[in-house]
């Protein structure tokens, strides 16, 4: 007989789901709303969240619409707790849907209620958003609405200490946390002595050794065809071959290399846009206070990376083309290609 209320009241919820919302439905008064009680979670350890309904009205049914960051982030069950039954969670992506339905001749939920706890497992140092997108609210009459942009709630992973990077100069930098997720990535490293040296600058080759390995270009080497190949380290040739078979990379007209050279901001900026592919408009214009400095070559490219926020200003609106990038910069920029990608 349980088994019997059970699935009719499953069934009822799923065809309440598929049926248009009325107007005629009262949660003008209703609120619903994220918690957490600790915004700050170790890599490796779980932490909850809470669904919560303010000055419920006859909630007999609802479907929870969510969507978080998968990559720092891993789902592990919801608990909409004794009464009711609830939809094992649907998880596609970075979005979560769960539905719960109270069972039977019961009345619908009333006033202030937890109407789920959620289970998340920190598993990447940064911060991560959980995001209320949207709710199905249905009462006793069968009766539903629509309501969506219910806020979010944010969570700074930590790194756990067990498999941190070890490095023993970055604790205070700006960018310390993409640095230590570059790291465990495994597409850029620190220095024997332990350092990271995140102001330091990169040369072209180390660039294309970072690129290569975020992006795990594959291929046979091939010969370079540059008149300073003497000059490239043999650690590096692999990845400049795979960058320059992508595309990704070039030499300059006098059919040099350059492997030392230390590489800008625009260079850095255009390879990322030829890596992503990102389409590129030859008449865009720089909102840059010092747009006037970037070669013309690289506009389009400078331009199409900050329309896909891929790039920011050093202050003041300047995008400091010519200066060189540091090793902390070509992270985050890498970092920033991965997430787009």
């Amino acid at each position: 007989m349980i088994r019997k209320l059970l699935l009719c009241s499953l069934a009822l919820f799923l065809c309440i789901s598929c049926l248009p919302p009325r107007t005629t439905f009262a949660a003008n008064d209703q609120a619903f709303s994220l918690s957490i009680e600790d915004t700050g979670s170790k890599a490796n350890q779980t932490f909850q969240v809470k669904v919560n309904g303010t000055n419920v009205i006859d909630l007999y049914a609802y479907e929870i619409n969510l969507t978080y960051d998968s990559k720092r982030l891993q789902f592990v069950s919801a608990d909409f707790g004794k009464e009711g039954f609830g939809v094992s969670p649907i998880l596609k992506e970075n979005t979560i849907q769960l539905a719960h339905t109270q069972i039977g001749n019961t009345a619908g939920k009333k006033g202030n209620v937890t109407l789920a706890t959620l289970t998340f497992k920190a598993i990447t140092a940064g911060s991560a958003e959980i995001t209320l997108s949207s709710m199905k609210l249905v009462d006793s009459e069968l009766e539903s609405k629509v309501v969506s942009s219910l806020g979010s709630v944010k969570v700074d992973v930590k790194s756990d200490g067990s498999s941190g990077s070890g490095l023993t100069d970055i604790s205070s930098h700006w960018a310390k946390l993409s640095i230590e997720e570059a790291v465990k990535l495994g597409f850029i490293t620190g220095y024997t002595d332990g350092t990271f040296r995140p102001n330091a600058q990169t040369t072209r080759s180390e660039f294309a050794v970072m690129l290569s390995r975020a992006l795990k270009l594959e291929g046979v080497e091939k010969e370079l065809p540059f008149t300073d190949l003497n000059k490239i380290p043999a650690w590096a040739r692999p990845s400049i071959s795979r960058t320059i078979t992508a595309g990704i990379l070039k030499g300059y007209d006098d059919n040099t290399f350059r492997p030392t050279r230390n590489i800008t901001r625009t260079e850095m900026t255009v390879m990322i846009v030829r890596a992503l592919g990102l389409k590129v408009d030859p008449n865009a214009k720089l909102s840059f206070a010092d747009a006037d400095k970037v070669a013309e070559w690289a506009r389009p490219s400078v331009a199409a990376a900050y329309e896909a926020k891929l790039i920011k200003g050093r202050g003041k609106n300047l995008f400091a083309p010519n200066e060189n990038a540091t090793r902390a910069e070509a992270v985050v920029m890498i970092l920033g290609m991965l997430e787009h990608k």
